[in-house]
């Protein structure tokens, strides 16, 4: 009896090891990805496809799950040094931000405004959702990129993307409660 209670040890430690690994793995092709997908010229985001925004909101969501996952021996930390799911919505939002005026695109006002114009504002919305699921494991950087009202509340500024109203129909999207489901 003894010797199959220290099988089952053994085979548990090695799936632990193995669970982890992949999980590293998968760490690993997000980091490689994001590298190609920052490596693009700008003139290349205006037409970016629908299929490519996808795997980039993918990738967001699993760092960011990887960024919150609780297990033995995986450290969110370091997931935070090689891929900062809040420093890669940043740059994102920059990118987008400096594609109209290095191509000289120009918006159109009220109802037609461009995509490419909301772009970063919601890359800004979700980094903010982001900040609010973490809550308390914030880091004093991340806590510095948002306000905090009298009240405790968050407060996101003067972007009309960030006013609470945008946050809710953002945080009921469908999409966006698959990156709080556990991994």
């Amino acid at each position: 009896m003894a010797l199959s209670g220290a099988i089952a040890l053994d085979h548990s430690d090695f799936m632990q090891v193995q669970r982890l690994q992949a999980i590293d793995a998968t760490l690993d092709t997000i980091e490689s990805w994001l590298a190609t997908f920052f490596d693009m010229p700008l003139f290349s985001w205006i037409g970016m496809s629908v299929d490519v925004f996808a795997q980039f909101t993918h990738c967001l969501v699993v760092l960011f799950k990887l960024t919150t996952l609780k297990r033995h021996n995986w450290d969110s930390d370091e997931v935070m040094r090689r891929a900062n799911v809040f420093e890669v919505l940043d740059r994102a939002a920059e990118t987008v931000d400096q594609v109209p005026v290095t191509l000289g695109i120009i918006d159109a006002k009220g109802p037609r405004r461009g995509l490419l114009f909301k772009t970063s504002h919601l890359f800004r919305a979700i980094k903010a959702l982001f900040l609010t699921e973490i809550g308390p494991q914030k880091t004093q950087e991340e806590q510095q990129s948002l306000s905090t009202a009298q009240d405790g509340s968050v407060e996101y500024g003067d972007d009309e993307y960030l006013s609470d109203e945008f946050l809710k129909g953002l945080w009921e999207e469908p999409w966006f409660s698959d990156i709080l489901m556990p991994l």
